[in-house]
């Protein structure tokens, strides 16, 4: 995981704004559109974890603010950029502590720890407040758990 300051460029990028809200679906439709229909169910399920952490814990449930994300899309690759208007977080203690066990008795971590396994880039920016997810579909591919 590194600091993450821009979005790679090489495709058109289109941008998705929505108050801050627990009710993801229309979303959710959007965002994982154009992912081929085998691996819709889990980039939907790692989309919506990144989106319900920038709104309860980014934003703090603040309809007022808003999560804003980024998504494009080429051959092979499907890429999203989640922000939220919090302060942010460290991603590298967080992650840490999730990997050592210790969310047994908190329902925080687990969202980043589905992030890391559903996709295959996880890079959050300085802040915290934004993190970029991609996920790599071959051509031809059929089958989600062989590449």
């Amino acid at each position: 995981m590194i600091a993450l300051s821009l979005k790679p460029a090489n495709c058109s990028w289109s941008v998705l704004s929505f108050p801050s809200t627990l009710y993801t679906q229309p979303v959710l439709e959007v965002l994982t559109a154009k992912v081929p229909a085998p691996w819709r169910a889990e980039v939907r399920l790692g989309l919506q974890e990144a989106i319900i952490n920038a709104v309860r814990h980014g934003n703090r449930l603040d309809p007022n603010k808003r999560v804003i994300v980024e998504y494009a899309s080429s051959e092979c690759l499907y890429q999203w950029l989640v922000r939220d208007q919090g302060s942010g977080f460290r991603p590298q203690q967080e992650l840490q502590r999730c990997r050592c066990g210790l969310l047994e008795t908190e329902e925080s971590g687990r969202g980043m720890l589905l992030l890391t396994q559903i996709f295959d880039l996880v890079e959050w920016n300085e802040t915290g407040n934004q993190v970029y997810l991609a996920k790599y579909i071959y051509p031809g591919c059929r089958d989600p758990w062989i590449v």
